[in-house]
């Protein structure tokens, strides 16, 4: 779980280095977001790093209730 983490984090910034090595990293108001923010390789990275974070949390919230028990 840790490796697919770290994977989808590196993909996550590679896709935001793009953007800015590109000149386009400016934040627009009228959609409050970058540009990145509506790229399906962003999507997808953070998609899978929001997963593993629900995921290592409902272990934490198991573990933690085996000391109740």
């Amino acid at each position: 779980m840790e490796e697919q983490y770290e994977i989808a984090y590196v993909r996550s910034e590679e896709v935001i280095r793009e953007y800015k090595e590109a000149g386009n990293d400016q934040f627009d108001d009228k959609t409050y977001s970058y540009p990145w923010y509506h790229d399906e390789r962003w999507d997808e990275a953070t998609d899978i790093l929001e997963a593993i974070e629900d995921e290592v949390d409902e272990l934490y919230k198991i573990v933690e209730g085996m000391d109740y028990i």
